[in-house]
């Protein structure tokens, strides 16, 4: 008998404020987000990307960054 896959949750897309950020390293932060009323429920292993392109305001440091 075949198995249907486990069912994959979409991409979730989400407006975030940065409420903290925490310096853990010279090269590693850790950022707290606010999300409004949306709950941001995370597990062990999922994580979030966040494209620095998408603000214009970053761009300058966005590009100091590409050129270390």
């Amino acid at each position: 008998m075949d198995e249907a896959p486990p069912s994959r949750r979409r991409i979730r897309q989400l407006e975030v404020v940065v409420a903290e950020a925490v310096y853990e390293t010279p090269d590693t932060t850790t950022l707290v987000l606010q999300a409004g009323d949306d709950h941001l429920d995370y597990k062990p292993g999922q994580f979030l990307t966040i494209d620095p392109h998408q603000f214009e305001a970053l761009e300058r440091f966005t590009a100091f960054l590409e050129d270390l």
